[in-house]
């Protein structure tokens, strides 16, 4: 599925396609890429559609990045550059892109292996008795600023979210980005927000409805405070 086809099915819905009948609608609505002549509306222009499907889609981006959905989560793969111990918590990940949500797990950052999540007090007593243990440990620990761990470095995963990234993706009919039964939702989300003074309040209640119902399925994760 391309981002078009959204763009479409939120545009049918607003009346902003052009077809004065069933055949040139149906043609207008099957025609990809999309370009602005398709486009009738005088209230919503096309870029302002593709505006809200972006800014839907980042609604629910910061849902899932804020939930433990591992199979959601890895639409948004990101992570850190490598990071040592009592390293400040970074809002970029290592290509630069806004991180959104919550760390997930961590690595290694030389040998790429797993981090065990332990409590901040356990980490904390682990280096600073470093001499008394014989076996390296593979632990890590989150502060709501800090990142302590027992290795040399430590990589972070995250998911991100990048709104210049997702515009230019919509621009060039690109694929959807998150999984394609979330398709519905971003549609819903985009419409919700396609208001103009008082052209299509009612509608857009409707369709917020139906987008609240579609972040409420994505739980946030349990446990993230006390693990940290």
């Amino acid at each position: 599925m391309n981002t078009h086809d959204l763009l479409a099915g939120a545009a049918i819905r607003i009346n902003a396609l052009v077809g004065t009948d069933p055949v040139e609608l149906q043609v207008t609505y099957s025609t990809r890429p999309l370009i602005d002549e398709l486009f009738q509306s005088s209230i919503m222009p096309m870029n302002a559609i593709r505006d809200s499907l972006v800014w839907a889609t980042g609604k629910l981006a910061g849902a899932i990045g804020l939930s433990d959905d591992k199979v959601l989560r890895a639409y948004l793969r990101g992570e850190t550059d490598p990071l040592v111990t009592y390293a400040d918590l970074p809002s970029v990940s290592s290509t630069g892109a806004p991180i959104v949500g919550n760390f997930g797990g961590a690595r290694d950052g030389t040998t790429r292996v797993p981090l065990t999540r332990m409590p901040v007090a356990t980490v904390r007593n682990r280096l600073l008795a470093t001499a008394i243990y014989l076996a390296p440990a593979y632990q890590f620990a989150l502060t709501p600023d800090q990142i302590l761990h027992t290795r040399t470095t430590a990589i972070l995963d995250c998911c991100v979210w990048d709104v210049d990234a997702q515009t230019a993706i919509y621009d060039a009919n690109d694929p959807f980005t998150l999984a394609d039964y979330l398709a519905e939702a971003v549609i819903c989300g985009g419409c919700a927000m396609l208001i103009r003074d008082d052209e299509f309040v009612e509608q857009s209640g409707r369709w917020a409805t139906y987008f609240s119902t579609a972040l409420a399925s994505i739980p946030p994760a349990k446990g993230e405070a006390a693990a940290a």
